[in-house]
């Protein structure tokens, strides 16, 4: 399998060096390219001929625009809310060798060790849309 992919590739870089292509086809190409991505750019994303050709155009996506006192929605039905999203951040504390009494063991000796603990280091809003 691995020679069948070696030969093919070796193939394809003789065959890419022996055609020749003039300057003038790559401005077309580039021209081309520039209003299909203008086209795209105009209509809001609406038209994306490059997406929908590769497969990586997903139709199922939310746009939350916002206004000054008004939400406005735009894509598949649902409803979107506003939420509190928190932001945890992991700590870790070293507490030193101490003794500690228990009741049925006596005195116990505890030794030095790291504990770890999740704190709350504020947040950000973001929308859940249904």
């Amino acid at each position: 399998m691995t020679k069948a992919i070696a030969v093919f590739l070796i193939s394809a870089v003789l065959i890419g060096f022996a055609s020749y292509c003039y300057g003038s086809d790559w401005d077309k190409v580039g021209k081309i390219f520039a209003g299909i991505e203008g086209l795209r750019i105009l209509t809001g994303g609406n038209v994306d001929v490059v997406g929908t050709f590769t497969g990586i155009n997903n139709n199922d996506r939310y746009i939350v625009r916002r206004s000054k006192h008004h939400h406005h929605t735009y894509g598949r039905g649902g409803s979107c809310r506003r939420i509190w999203a928190p932001r945890f951040t992991w700590k870790k504390r070293w507490i030193p060798t101490h003794k500690e009494y228990d009741e049925e063991l006596g005195e116990i000796i505890v030794e030095g060790h790291y504990i770890k603990y999740k704190i709350n280091n504020g947040g950000y809003w973001t929308y859940e849309c249904h």
